[in-house]
């Protein structure tokens, strides 16, 4: 468990996807737990934290591996990174579909 620095979602989703993107490996897929009310009140944040998080496939309230049991998103990190890297990611190009 590690605890984030932030008072309001704002700055602790700013903080939660800085964490997972420069300290997490890998980047297969990211799970992002909100609280209907938080992502009301708060679309911006969360939409920036979806759109700044760098992995293949994103789940909103949902594990983020129905992605791949979709058929639309190939199994793959985040497109456009060395596969050597130490975070070891892959050259396919997921899609993005936003099922809530």
């Amino acid at each position: 468990m590690v605890r984030l620095p932030g008072e309001i979602p704002t700055e602790f989703l700013r903080h939660a996807v800085d964490f997972a993107n420069d300290t997490l490996l890998g980047t297969l897929g990211a799970t992002l737990i909100v609280h209907p009310r938080t992502e009301k009140d708060h679309r911006a944040a969360v939409e920036a934290a979806l759109d700044g998080l760098r992995y293949g496939t994103l789940g909103v309230n949902c594990w983020s591996a129905v992605g791949f049991l979709l058929g639309y998103t190939p199994l793959g990190g985040l497109p456009g990174q060395h596969p050597a890297g130490h975070r070891q990611r892959h050259r396919l190009r997921p899609q993005r579909l936003h099922a809530r």
